[in-house]
């Protein structure tokens, strides 16, 4: 999901805590990773819970510039439903990332999927730096050496637009899925 829809779903939320990620506790040993972002409507539940669950209290304010920077880091934003249509919460995946490696190195389960948008590149302002390939997650850009620019596979991109953070000439923009004959029925 795209940093945009992260920021609409916190201005909604009264409470965000981080805490711990399951996922790199198994897959890399650390106890303290901190990627995923639980939410609630109501702050009492954050405050009730306190630090009795090594949680983190954040403002939407400070939880935005967070996940801000795991953006330019490259990590990919998840929402997680508990009952569907309700957010329980956000993660931010890698390859360290449970979820990731089920769904994509290994697939086995899908337990993510493709996002509303797919990427696209200005071949016009790409400069071919290859600074967006070391950001996917999904393998989706190549380089071209002919053209000395990237180009997006549109049915392998995942819509969640950390490439873009890592384009330092705003050559890269996401666009509806729907409207890309290549992606529409990708999903």
């Amino acid at each position: 999901m795209p940093i945009e829809e992260i920021e609409q779903i916190l201005d909604r939320v009264e409470g965000v805590i981080r805490l711990p990620c399951v996922c790199r506790r198994v897959t890399t040993g650390n106890m303290n990773a901190r990627f995923y972002y639980g939410l609630t409507l109501d702050e009492r539940l954050s405050a009730a819970l306190g630090d009795s669950f090594s949680l983190e209290i954040l403002s939407k304010g400070e939880a935005i510039t967070a996940i801000r920077n795991l953006d330019k880091e490259g990590l990919v934003h998840s929402v997680w439903t508990f009952k569907t249509p309700y957010i329980g919460g956000i993660c931010n995946c890698d390859q360290d990332c449970m979820a990731y490696r089920v769904t994509h190195a290994r697939g086995h389960y899908p337990v993510m999927f493709r996002g509303e948008y797919v990427a696209a590149v200005d071949l016009d302002t790409c400069n071919g730096c290859k600074n967006c390939m070391r950001q996917c997650q999904y393998g989706a850009i190549r380089f071209s050496a002919t053209n000395k620019n990237v180009v997006i596979d549109a049915r392998a991109c995942f819509g969640c637009g950390v490439c873009r953070s890592a384009c330092h000439h705003d050559a890269i923009a996401l666009h509806a899925r729907l409207e890309d004959p290549v992606a529409a029925n990708i999903w």
